[in-house]
């Protein structure tokens, strides 16, 4: 006969193996959801508004963000979130400003902190999430003022 020790022991066992296998699972769909990303580059709007390629992967994470742990502040796995998806969305918006028309800095300028707003407004409405992120978009903003510089706007 099995004790209650033991049955709690292996319940305990098979619901943290749960969690684990839950858990590769999202960020499994995370990195499918990524690789993705670069393959659904659209011109931008005339009114150098996110691409509507951008908006739809964002409605998806911001839906995947609300089935997660990140409300409770996981800040591990808003790390995960950040490597994983946030460096190729932002790739995607650099290649995407490539096709603004007119091809200036300042309009490009103006795209890229577009996209930039929307992302930081999509995934991280809080300030405690948005702490998070908020080095590698400001040193995105950062780059966008020095290419501006360089080419006189």
């Amino acid at each position: 006969m099995i004790s209650t020790t033991d049955f709690a022991n292996s319940l305990l066992q098979l619901l943290t193996e749960s969690l684990e296998a839950i858990r590769n699972h999202y960020i499994f769909a995370l990195r499918n959801l990524a690789s993705n990303i670069g393959k659904k580059l659209d011109v931008p709007h005339e009114d150098l508004q996110p691409s509507l390629s951008l908006t739809s992967i964002l409605s998806l994470l911001r839906e995947l963000i609300a089935c997660h742990e990140f409300r409770n502040g996981n800040t591990e796995d808003m790390t995960t979130l950040t490597s994983v998806v946030l460096e190729p969305l932002l790739q995607m918006c650099n290649e995407s400003a490539s096709h603004v028309s007119p091809n200036t800095p300042i309009v490009t300028a103006v795209y890229l902190l577009n996209c930039l707003y929307v992302i930081k407004c999509a995934l991280f409405p809080s300030d405690e999430q948005g702490r998070s992120c908020s080095e590698l978009l400001d040193r995105q903003v950062l780059q966008g003022r020095q290419a501006c510089r360089q080419t006189s706007c």
